[in-house]
């Protein structure tokens, strides 16, 4: 993985496998999750795509993290409040190279809002009309306390840089739309 060296791993890893008591876990030492970057206004372009599910206008920001580390490792920054977190997040780079940037056997960790894949896991989903089983509630149990590392990495960043809480930016053109998406990776560099 480039994006981490081979210490960071390894050190991510042995923190998930003492954190879970479970050695099989040790693998998944990724998080993703996205969150809205609400804007102060409504844009003036394309109102009606950046208003999200929070009913608010918002820019996507998807975070991937280390667990152990809270570090935000890739991210993706620009889709309108109103994309779905999945949508969004196939515009990582760990999305779209997750061949070359985790090994066959490694995995991220993410919400039910993603989808399931070898590389991807995520909670078991309540079946419509039943009940997940014990086994299902204490694994969806252990992997909140894994997953909650993306929330206090991003809770992390828009504490760090008040911008992030409301961004005062207006959005009437596509450069507008461009200086909003540069500032909130600015405030991720910046954070790292």
């Amino acid at each position: 993985m480039d994006f981490l060296n081979q210490e960071e791993i390894e050190a991510a890893k042995k923190y998930v496998e003492e954190l879970t008591q479970c050695k099989s876990w040790r693998d998944g030492f990724l998080v993703a999750d996205g969150t809205a970057i609400n804007l102060a206004e409504k844009p003036g372009l394309f109102d009606e795509l950046f208003y999200g599910k929070d009913k608010t206008y918002a820019i996507n920001l998807q975070a991937v993290v280390n667990v152990k580390t809270l570090q935000i490792v890739d991210y993706a920054v620009g889709p309108p409040g109103s994309v779905h977190d999945a949508t969004a997040f196939k515009e990582t780079w760990l999305s779209d190279s997750h061949n070359s940037l985790l090994s066959p056997d490694e995995w991220i960790w993410a919400d039910s809002a993603y989808t399931l894949a070898h590389w991807v896991l995520t909670p078991f989903k309540r079946p419509p009309g039943g009940s997940l089983t014990p086994e299902q509630k204490r694994f969806n149990l252990w992997l909140s306390k894994i997953r909650i590392a993306v929330e206090h990495a991003i809770g992390l960043l828009k504490g760090c840089l008040e911008s992030l809480k409301e961004l005062r930016i207006r959005i009437s053109n596509e450069d507008n739309c461009k200086w909003a998406n540069r500032w909130i990776q600015s405030c991720i560099v910046v954070h790292k």
